[in-house]
């Protein structure tokens, strides 16, 4: 089992970050929605087993929050938090599937979520989330 930490601060996590911001007009007013920083991962751990064939994503959040494993599909789960409903973690079983495709799944995958959820800040946090595992600094702990 591989394990690969990487700290969220760098300049391109912001970039992303500020994408995740709404606007909206409402009768006249204009209001900006952004994440609390409660919902903004700290750190990203990725824990790869090649003999088992799965990978596990962790992201910490500045609280400690009890996560809820949710299965998706036969070979995901997702881990949320037990109140805000934030994405604290995947579970995939890549089976012979290329790992290299992993980075692409998991942004499919929470792509299809987003509309399920309930809460602005929960969509947000997906949306971050799913744009993290595509960026160039994510990336490759995911290879």
């Amino acid at each position: 089992m591989t394990e690969k930490t990487l700290i969220l601060d760098s300049e391109n996590f912001h970039r992303l970050l500020k994408a995740q911001e709404v606007r909206k007009d409402t009768g006249g007013a204009k209001v900006s929605i952004s994440l609390s920083v409660f919902d903004i991962p700290k750190s990203l751990t990725v824990n790869t087993d090649s003999e088992q064939e799965k990978m596990k994503l962790t992201f910490r959040y500045i609280d400690n929050e009890k996560a809820i494993e949710r299965k998706r599909t036969d070979t995901t789960s997702i881990f949320v938090g037990e109140h805000s409903g934030k994405l604290m973690g995947l579970l995939i079983h890549y089976g012979d599937k290329n790992p290299r495709r992993i980075p692409m799944e998991i942004h499919e995958f929470v792509e299809k979520e987003i509309p399920n959820l309930k809460r602005e800040n929960q969509r947000l946090n997906y949306g971050l989330i799913k744009e993290l595992v595509s960026s160039s600094e994510v990336e490759p702990l995911l290879a």
